[in-house]
């Protein structure tokens, strides 16, 4: 896989969890959905939990966010990373 991508590792360091990736990725599996960006788990499990903290979102709706991200190759190609990128340097 090429491209910047975040583990789940680094996620835990970095993000309180609310949802842990079997939970994510049981939920999302019930839904239909193409990972076009090549999103790792660690990607999924940090957009999904930074939405949660950020707009309270239900799990449902961040797991949608989510999906429709790494879904999507114009906006969701490394989204992830640049999203840690741009939190960690206080933007």
């Amino acid at each position: 896989m090429k491209g910047k991508h975040l583990t789940e590792e680094m996620v835990y360091k970095v993000l309180p969890i609310r949802w842990d990736s079997y939970d994510i990725l049981k939920t999302a599996q019930r839904r239909v959905y193409y990972n076009v960006v090549g999103a790792t788990v660690g990607d999924i499990l940090y957009i999904t939990n930074y939405a949660y903290y950020k707009y309270g979102w239900n799990k449902e709706k961040c797991i949608s966010y989510t999906l429709h991200i790494i879904g999507n190759y114009r906006i969701g190609k490394e989204y992830a990373f640049k999203l840690y990128c741009r939190e960690s340097a206080g933007d």
